[in-house]
C-alpha cells in the first residue's frame, strides 16, 4: 500500500468566517495574530501555530494538523482504535468493544 502525504484543508484566506458543514452558516475562523474582534455568533476562532496548537500553514493556503507528530500507519491501512468508554457502552448495550480492549 503505497503511503500518502497529507496536504490539509484548503483555508481560502485567514481571519474570514468560513462555513465547513456548507448548511449556509459560518462555522469556524482560522487566524494568526491576535483574536479578531467583533465575534460572530456561532463561529468557533481557531489560533494557528502557538505553544498549545500543532497547525500549520502552508504556503498554498492548506492548514495541516500535527504535521510534526510523529505517526504510524499500518501496512493495513487500518489504524489502532481507542477503548470505547464504559460510560458509553452502559448507556447503549447493542455496542460492542473494540478489538483488543475487551476485559
Amino acid at each position: 500500500m503505497a503511503k500518502l502525504q497529507w496536504t490539509g484543508i484548503y483555508i481560502p484566506a485567514l481571519e474570514k468566517p468560513m462555513d465547513l458543514d456548507r448548511d449556509g452558516t459560518p462555522d469556524v475562523l482560522f487566524y494568526d495574530a491576535s483574536r479578531p474582534e467583533p465575534t460572530v455568533e456561532g463561529v468557533t476562532k481557531v489560533k494557528l501555530g502557538g505553544a498549545k496548537n500543532s497547525q500549520t500553514m502552508t504556503a498554498d493556503n492548506h492548514l495541516q494538523w500535527g504535521i510534526t507528530m510523529n505517526r504510524m500507519w499500518y501496512d493495513d491501512g487500518k489504524q489502532y482504535l481507542y477503548p470505547i468508554p464504559s460510560s458509553a457502552l452502559v448507556l447503549n448495550n447493542q455496542l460492542g468493544q473494540n478489538q483488543g480492549w475487551e476485559k
